[in-house]
């Protein structure tokens, strides 16, 4: 059964794996968008049967609460992935964390989309999980990113040197969390 949290322009939805050839078509309209902040693109990454399986885990994963992902698509026309957010490497026991991650298609930037995600995810990350911490990696040219997240509360803990490789080559990255206010 899937997840939908819903905003005022968006629905963030979780998806079955009959829903591949979706996430297919997000990442082809993306191709080039993606692969500036992304790992090297798998082999197979552009088939349905890689996103199948892919949604497959996904969904084991958010069963097991190690991993929650939610596809954003906008209220008025949803038949079209428009991003995706997620909180993974969920750890539970005394840490409560979960590492945020977040892309828009290209198309639709600068229009607020990724802030009222993120604003949802990390309300449903702090009083539905009851994480403690969400934490954000972000490389140092992501600037929209970077004013994005700083914008939201988090803060800057640091920077990490050689943190993923991202279009061939190791890139660091500025370490940012957010502590939910309950906590505090």
């Amino acid at each position: 059964m899937a997840l939908i949290i819903t905003t005022r322009r968006l629905w963030l939805c979780t998806l079955e794996e009959s829903d591949a050839a979706l996430v297919l078509s997000y990442y082809k309209r993306n191709l080039e968008h993606f692969r500036k902040t992304m790992p090297a693109y798998s082999r197979g990454f552009f088939t349905e049967r890689f996103h199948y399986k892919t949604l497959y885990q996904q969904k084991k994963e958010m069963k097991e609460q190690r991993l929650f992902k939610f596809w954003i698509f906008l209220r008025d026309e949803g038949d079209q992935i428009i991003g995706d957010v997620s909180l993974s490497n969920i750890v539970r026991g005394p840490l409560q964390a979960a590492f945020l991650g977040y892309k828009l298609d290209s198309s639709f930037e600068g229009k607020g989309y990724m802030r009222e995600s993120l604003e949802a995810i990390i309300n449903f990350g702090f009083n539905t999980l009851h994480l403690h911490r969400i934490e954000a990696n972000i490389m140092p040219a992501n600037k929209r990113s970077l004013r994005l997240i700083l914008s939201l509360g988090f803060q800057r803990d640091g920077y990490t040197e050689s943190y993923l490789k991202i279009d061939g080559s190791w890139q660091g990255h500025y370490r940012y969390s957010l502590i939910n206010p309950a906590d505090l």
